[in-house]
């Protein structure tokens, strides 16, 4: 019963997800809509997460998907006799545990799908501010699966399926240099240990955009 109401949640998110994104784009002035538009993108980045690589496609007016594919890869230190969950900083994707002190990592192949909408760039162009390759506010709802490790040290690893709505930016700098933060909440179904938990999500974004 608890497994059903915790998809029964997930679907109702998509649901207000869905109708919350034409409402804000409908929210624009026509005069706005044809000037400024999301433009097609691939970057190369370091995240909070790991190593991506990422591909943009615009889709009609202020939505896009953006696919990403890398490598997850939770890294730190640990002592004690009680060891602690791999994750990262404020974003706990349960990735597995350190199975000894000192030095702990585990490497996972990962893949993620983000509808997004920029909310702003039409805004944005008006007060003739930065909009290079989707320099802007976003609402994304991204849907992620990392695959059990392909290596790990002092770890035990596992797989892990994330549903996670988002608030985030973008920068670009030089039509280059990209820079993104996104702040949101992570629904997290871990089938080895079948737990599924809600927590939070930051994310900061470093790379090469072209």
């Amino acid at each position: 019963m608890k497994t059903i109401t915790n998809f029964r949640k997930v679907l109702v998110l998509f649901a207000l997800f869905g109708c919350l994104l034409p409402a804000l784009a409908s929210g624009q002035t026509e005069n706005e809509t044809s000037n400024v538009t999301p433009v097609q993108n691939t970057s190369v980045s370091i995240t909070a997460q790991g190593l991506f690589v990422a591909y943009e496609l615009p889709l009609f007016h202020q939505f896009t998907v953006e696919g990403r594919a890398g490598f997850c890869i939770p890294v730190g230190y640990a002592t004690g006799t009680i060891y602690p969950t791999i994750g990262y900083v404020g974003y706990e994707y349960k990735l597995g545990h350190t199975t000894a002190d000192g030095l702990f990592m585990s490497v996972h192949p990962s893949v993620k799908v983000t509808p997004r909408l920029y909310y702003n760039l039409k805004k944005r162009a008006s007060k003739q501010k930065n909009t290079s390759m989707n320099s802007g506010g976003f609402l994304g709802l991204s849907a992620a699966y990392a695959f059990n490790p392909i290596a790990t040290y002092n770890a035990d690893g596992n797989s892990l399926f994330a549903i996670t709505p988002h608030w985030g930016l973008r920068r670009v700098v030089k039509d280059w240099f990209l820079f993104e933060f996104a702040g949101g909440t992570s629904y997290n179904i871990n089938s080895k240990y079948n737990t599924k938990e809600w927590s939070l999500f930051i994310d900061v974004r470093l790379g090469y955009i072209f």
